[in-house]
């Protein structure tokens, strides 16, 4: 088939409109999805005395930690769901206020866990059960 000259322009105005309804289909079928809410994967440190902790993040960027983090460890490598916000303490460029700790990973490649929501519930009471006295530090800062 030969294409006209006329024609290209309504060929590729109607492939752009299929595109566009094929990209915007799986947010449509989300309407409650919260696009505030981010996710961040990398290694937790923690200063000596608590009150800086800080998550390298896979990428190398660095995210000084708020809200529910108590019961991390240092060098854990976690998953965390929660909010970009604009802390730039502990010598962190910017900020990271957990939600939910979704995953500790067991190795470096994602492929097991020490602990994974899904499958373990709430971290607080994984760590009341898996390590005793942690929950008990005192180091979660809002």
């Amino acid at each position: 088939m030969e294409l006209r000259h006329r024609s290209l322009p309504l060929t590729l105005l109607l492939a752009t409109l299929v595109c566009a309804a094929v990209l915007a289909a799986p947010l449509a079928a989300q309407p409650g999805a919260n696009l505030n809410v981010a996710h961040t994967d990398g290694y937790v440190t923690i200063s000596p005395d608590g009150s800086c902790v800080v998550l390298k993040a896979h990428d190398g960027s660095l995210l000084a930690l708020s809200g529910r983090w108590r019961g991390l460890r240092a060098n854990d490598h976690v998953r965390l769901e929660g909010r970009l916000v604009p802390e730039n303490r502990c010598g962190a460029p910017g900020g990271f206020e957990v939600t939910l700790v979704q995953a500790i990973w067991a190795d470096d490649r994602h492929k097991t866990t020490y602990f994974d929501y899904t499958k373990d519930g709430e971290f607080r009471s994984w760590v009341q059960r898996n390590r005793p006295g942690d929950w008990d530090r005192g180091h979660e800062r809002h």
